[in-house]
This record gives structure tokens, C-alpha cells and sequence, in this order.
């Protein structure tokens, strides 16, 4: 069962954390960029990019704040509106640049970001930019097999049959917190495990003296 207030994992709290400290940074986007050609049908595009966020909670869920902690807000499915774009090959890595560095602000938007560029009729190139709080490298698989599934039964006018997902990651949240605990019970896991790597990890210096080629720039580029 649910909660009304679904908590976050301890490595989407991680995320969340970076992503507070500073939206604009891009640092951790997904990005995606797919050439399309042939004859595109943008309506199915949009009806596949609809089922997409429909069938996976994470690509529709944000991240607010809740008595000062934040939590998992899954909005309700909604049509997914895919912004269109007429461009020339000149122009395109402008585009791409600028849809692929644009960060998110997890506390209000969505973690997918999609943006499609006709070049000509037959040539027509799609942007996703997904954020790790909601995906991580082994999530481009399932979403491009989803995708792909799915534009094409609407391509032929039909109703896309997918197997139903029995778990979503609201669910693995959930059985890991009842898993580790809480830190205020001395004898759960996840304090044991905390009071291990402590001891552990205590002597090791907080910066390791590694040479390299060049110093590390004041700000990341």
C-alpha cells in the first residue's frame, strides 16, 4: 500500500540534494538524440510519447517538498505535447546544445524533456532529455523499446499491447525504507550498515593527493 506521501530513495535523495544546490546545472540530464527518417507520422510520435509517461510513473513525477522533506508526487497521465521545430543542419547543434544543457528543477518539472527538428519531410531528428532522478543509463532500453512498440501500432491505427508493469519505482522505494529502517532504531540495517562504513572509512583523508595532467577548474565545464 501506498502512502499519501510516497519518500524518496536514498539515491534519488542524493539527486535531489545536487539538483537543489543548483537547478541550471546539467550535470546530471540523460540525453537522447535520435535521426528519424522516411516518412514520420508526428501524431503517432505524440500518441507513443503519451503511452510513454503513462506506462512508466517516473517520467510524470516530481519532487516537492513536504514538511520540510522532499517526496514523490506522480501526477495523473496527461497528452504529451511534443514542441516542433523547423531547422537547417547549421542550425541543429545550436538546438541540441541548448535542449541537452537546460536543467531541471526536480520540484516542479517532470523528468522528461522531448523537442522534435524537421530538417526536411523525410528527415526529422528527436531530443529526449531524461534526469537520473528518474532514469539512469539502463532505462534508454525499455524507453526506446516502449517507444518504438508503441508509434508503431499507431501507426497502423492500433491499440498498443503491452505487458502491464507489476512494480514501478514508487514500489522499490517503499519496500527498501521498510528494508534499512530508520536511523532513530539503533538495530536497523540501515544504521548498522552507517555505523560500519564510519568506522571504516574514518582514517581516509577528505581529499586524496592524486597527481594529474591539469588542475581542477573552479567550475566544471
Amino acid at each position: 500500500p501506498r502512502p499519501r506521501w510516497i519518500p524518496l530513495s536514498p539515491a534519488q535523495k542524493r539527486m535531489w540534494f545536487l539538483n537543489q544546490y543548483d537547478t541550471t546545472s546539467p550535470a546530471y540530464n540523460i540525453p537522447l538524440t535520435l535521426h528519424l527518417t522516411g516518412n514520420l507520422d508526428t501524431t503517432a510520435l505524440e500518441h507513443a510519447l503519451t503511452d510513454l509517461t503513462t506506462r512508466h510513473e517516473t517520467l510524470r513525477t516530481t519532487y516537492p517538498l513536504h514538511h520540510g522533506q522532499p517526496t514523490q508526487h506522480i501526477h495523473p497521465p496527461t497528452p504529451h505535447h511534443l514542441p516542433t521545430t523547423n531547422a537547417t543542419e547549421t542550425e541543429l547543434p545550436h538546438h541540441i546544445t541548448t535542449d541537452t544543457t537546460t536543467g531541471f528543477d526536480v520540484t516542479t518539472d517532470t523528468p522528461l524533456r522531448t523537442h522534435l527538428y524537421q530538417l526536411t519531410p523525410h528527415h526529422h531528428i528527436l531530443t529526449l532529455v531524461l534526469h537520473h532522478i528518474s532514469a539512469d543509463g539502463h532505462s534508454l532500453t525499455p524507453l526506446l523499446r516502449d517507444l518504438a512498440t508503441t508509434y508503431t501500432a499507431h501507426t497502423h491505427h492500433h491499440t498498443p499491447h503491452l505487458t502491464p508493469l507489476t512494480i514501478h519505482y514508487a514500489d522499490y522505494t517503499l519496500w527498501q525504507h521498510q528494508l534499512l529502517g530508520t536511523t532513530e532504531d539503533p538495530h536497523s540495517l540501515i544504521t548498522t550498515q552507517l555505523h560500519y562504513w564510519k568506522n571504516t572509512l574514518h582514517t581516509l583523508p577528505d581529499l586524496l593527493p592524486l597527481p594529474t595532467d591539469h588542475p581542477r577548474p573552479p567550475q566544471r565545464t
